[in-house]
């Protein structure tokens, strides 16, 4: 009979900070049949733009796994050879000159020892791609026209398949990316928030220093004149306003206001 894990099943699996281990790699290829869009296997190492390319389309799509040296028809663990793994970092490089900069991915090199406790395993080398999920940032494009990708078309995974997006799944991207954004700023408590206004206050002067010999300015003689880009409301006085707003919130909520 065969297992099929369910979607949290498979993240609990392929999303732990310590990636895939030869244990639970094992448990994936037991227990987990068939691709899908968060999943991809390939029996060999591909050319780098169909990589490149896939990798896209999993980024717009909430990132996922690239297992090579399985055969993506039957899910049999065939494995790589030595010398067909390219070195990581030689293949992140060539990716770059594709993929853009804020598309996270990362790679890693599983190598089963020579033991029969492994079975099929045993003595096998896979290489595997995680694309992470990096919704702030989508849609993802092409840096520059390559085979089989052009640079005005967003890629997406649909049905285990890469796919040109189309309307309604642009638009579901362009709103991940919105709630994204807004979740970023919005998880910065009260504290953070106020110093940055700090900051921000103490980048503008309130005051400018003119000279009245506009001629002869080298003599350093010179008049504080206000600033009139600096805010009309102070920090402190900005601060009083929120207080009172906001104890006139809690009035409304305890029914007393007046």
């Amino acid at each position: 009979m065969i297992n099929r894990f369910s979607n949290q099943q498979f993240l609990e699996i392929v999303n732990d900070e310590n990636k895939l281990d030869i244990g639970s790699f094992k448990i994936l290829l037991e227990q987990f049949y068939g691709e899908r869009n968060e999943l991809d296997f390939k029996e060999s190492m591909i050319e780098v733009h169909k990589l490149a390319k896939l990798i896209l389309a999993m980024a717009n799509s909430g990132g996922g796994t690239i297992v090579f040296g399985i055969t993506d028809d039957t899910n049999e663990a065939v494995g790589l050879n030595e010398t067909d793994v390219e070195d990581p970092t030689d293949l992140e490089r060539k990716l770059r000159n594709i993929i853009p900069d804020q598309l996270q991915f990362d790679s890693q090199i599983i190598r089963y020892p020579q033991h029969e406790v492994y079975l099929n395993l045993s003595g096998k080398l896979f290489f595997i791609i995680y694309v992470l999920n990096e919704e702030r940032y989508i849609p993802f494009l092409s840096k520059r026209p390559t085979t089989g990708i052009e640079t005005n078309r967003i890629y997406i995974r649909r049905n285990a398949s890469i796919e040109e997006a189309n309307n309604y799944e642009i638009e579901q991207m362009i709103i991940k990316r919105v709630h994204s954004v807004y979740s970023d700023l919005s998880s910065l408590d009260l504290q953070e928030h106020l110093q940055q206004l700090k900051i921000l206050y103490t980048n503008i002067s309130e005051y400018e220093m003119k000279s009245p010999f506009e001629n002869i300015n080298k003599l350093g003689i010179y008049n504080k004149v206000i600033n009139r880009s600096y805010p009309t409301e102070s920090f402190n006085l900005y601060i009083s306003r929120c207080i009172e707003k906001k104890k006139r919130k809690i009035e409304e909520i305890l029914e007393i206001l007046e």
